[in-house]
């Protein structure tokens, strides 16, 4: 999955043949101890609780739908909508069985087919670095979310990438050049702006480090 961010294969998952790729890639991430600290981190400033209405928006597997499912318990609801058919038959999958309140809706965030005031809590995971207009989706996570309700996206900025090797100039212009081949290199560092001019209060900034050693994972 080396060039797929040059050509936003995360805005259409299912018109690249490799769907199977996205999935493998989606559970190692899951698999890494910081994105289980950032996730469990989500839940927590989400105040999800029992009996919580949340949307999870680019759910991807619905993993984490599934989580949250576990804290709002059956008197909740826990829905994930990813605009990838493949991920919600793959979400919709790993749901089976398990006696949980979810639901999985193939969707657009930019467009969610949803009534206002309907969520307790939304949240979004590495899914804004990937969107046509993310003030847009920002905006319907807002407004399907109640009065009062928290609104938690994690994002990364890409420019923040840094990498020890003894040739500064070049290592400069890949890294820039990975940030700008992102749709939204700059997300991370623009949501509080974004949070701000869709009408959001008390917004909270948590700064996280994300250190690789091994090559493997990285790639």
């Amino acid at each position: 999955m080396s060039d797929q961010k040059d050509n936003y294969a995360w805005t259409s998952v299912d018109d690249t043949g490799e769907s199977g790729n996205f999935v493998d890639y989606l559970d190692i991430t899951s698999s890494l101890e910081f994105f289980n600290i950032v996730k469990r981190e989500s839940y927590s400033l989400l105040e999800a609780k029992e009996g919580s209405r949340v949307l999870d928006v680019g759910c991807g597997t619905g993993d984490d739908v599934l989580a949250l499912a576990q804290i709002v318990g059956n008197a909740g609801w826990a829905v994930g909508v990813d605009n990838s058919e493949t991920l919600i038959a793959e979400a919709r999958k790993r749901a089976e069985g398990v006696n949980l309140p979810v639901e999985f809706k193939v969707g657009d965030a930019h467009k969610l087919e949803f009534n206002d005031d309907t969520f307790d809590g939304c949240r979004a995971e590495r899914v804004f670095e990937h969107l046509e207009d993310p003030k847009k989706a920002l905006a319907e996570m807002v407004r399907v979310a109640r009065p009062g309700a928290r609104i938690v996206i994690a994002e990364p900025d890409w420019e923040t990438l840094v990498v020890d090797v003894p040739d500064k100039s070049l290592t400069r212009k890949i890294l820039n050049h990975n940030c700008d081949i992102c749709r939204n290199g700059w997300i991370g560092r623009q949501l509080p702006r974004l949070f701000k001019e869709t009408g959001l209060s008390d917004i909270k900034v948590v700064p996280r480090n994300f250190i690789l050693t091994e090559y493997k994972i990285a790639d």
